[in-house]
């Protein structure tokens, strides 16, 4: 079998524009084969799910990929 990462988007996002953006990052990720970028492999777009199904990285962080260290991060509210 194969490891994925699953990115689902909350019910509370599923305002018009969080439905926008969830299409418009499936067509422009679909599209995308860069070596330094995730493959997205699948989706679900029916009734109230939105799913996005990655390949896996393993291993490490994202912000170890992206800037070669770990960073702390914050979040602002």
């Amino acid at each position: 079998g194969r490891t994925i990462a699953v990115k689902r988007l909350k019910q509370s996002a599923l305002t018009k524009k969080g439905k926008c953006d969830f299409t418009r990052e499936v067509e422009v990720m679909a599209r995308l084969r860069h070596g330094n970028l995730v493959r997205l492999l699948a989706y679900c777009d029916e009734g109230e799910e939105r799913i996005l199904v990655y390949a896996y990285m393993p291993n490490k962080s994202l912000d170890l990929y992206i800037f070669g260290t770990y960073t702390c991060v914050f979040y602002l509210g």
